[in-house]
């Protein structure tokens, strides 16, 4: 039963913004100023809405883990792999966390441009996730003893083939320090290669190359731990999943939480 409530409350908290936009919009109507109709209209049945609200979930629920994970390492290192133009440090910056933001060289020159130059304690990575040994070329800290760090990818690893996203997996199980997480998100397995069925990406020339089918497809990468530590959470990869609550339709998006 709290379970069913708490699925409702969040759906409810999820469409505030929509229903605030629809009441604006009948306010403007009654009063007979212009556009009232047609924003009503244009907004209720764009198929952009419902991503924005799905997108702003998605971005809540990664702030929300960063934030945790700061709450046990204050001074802890957070990386975005694939940052694209995103700025999460401006909500987790409490003055001693550090911060990485990798990405392809073009979009990194593309950031630098438009953003500027990273303040203190944040650094910018040009960096393709495809390649191997991407760990060690951001510099991160490995093997026993080090301190743990926070990683994520938002919007990434689902626009990756299979084998690019088992190979990034399993340098994370055989990298990280004990203690570590990565966050991501991942689309339905059916979803791969059928993008031109999205209502945004179909519009681009992207395409779905990855979702997982079974627990497995995330867990076997890392089941040989090159630091060689027993099955604990310390070298091996475990996935926590759970689900956006409220936020995206049951089985088309999944965030995933992996301890390391």
């Amino acid at each position: 039963m709290l379970a069913i409530f708490q699925f409702y409350f969040s759906a409810i908290v999820l469409m505030l913004p929509l229903l605030s936009c629809v009441g604006i919009g009948a306010f403007w109507a009654r009063r007979d100023l212009p556009f009232g109709g047609s924003f009503i209209t244009t907004l209720v049945t764009s198929v952009t809405t419902p991503a924005l609200v799905f997108h702003l979930a998605r971005t809540r629920a990664f702030q929300d883990l960063a934030q945790a994970y700061l709450a046990r390492e204050p001074a802890g290192c957070l990386v975005n792999l694939g940052c694209g133009l995103s700025d999460y440090f401006q909500w987790l910056d409490n003055g001693q966390a550090r911060m990485v933001d990798a990405d392809l060289p073009e979009v990194i020159a593309l950031r630098r441009e438009w953003l500027g130059q990273p303040g203190p304690r944040r650094t910018l990575a040009e960096l393709d996730l495809c390649q191997p040994g991407w760990w060690d070329r951001l510099g991160l800290p490995s093997g026993p003893g080090q301190a743990p760090v926070f990683l994520m990818s938002e919007g990434v690893l689902m626009y990756l083939q299979p084998q690019a996203v088992s190979a990034i997996l399993a340098e994370v199980g055989e990298r990280a320090p004990a203690g570590s997480v990565f966050a991501f998100d991942a689309m339905c397995w059916l979803a791969a290669g059928r993008a031109r069925r999205h209502p945004s990406v179909r519009h681009t020339r992207a395409e779905f190359g990855w979702g997982p089918r079974r627990l497995a497809d995330l867990t076997t990468p890392a089941a040989a731990p090159a630091h060689g530590r027993g099955p604990q959470g310390h070298g091996r990869l475990w996935v926590s999943l759970f689900r956006l609550r409220a936020a995206v339709p049951p089985g088309l998006r999944r965030a995933f939480l992996c301890r390391v």
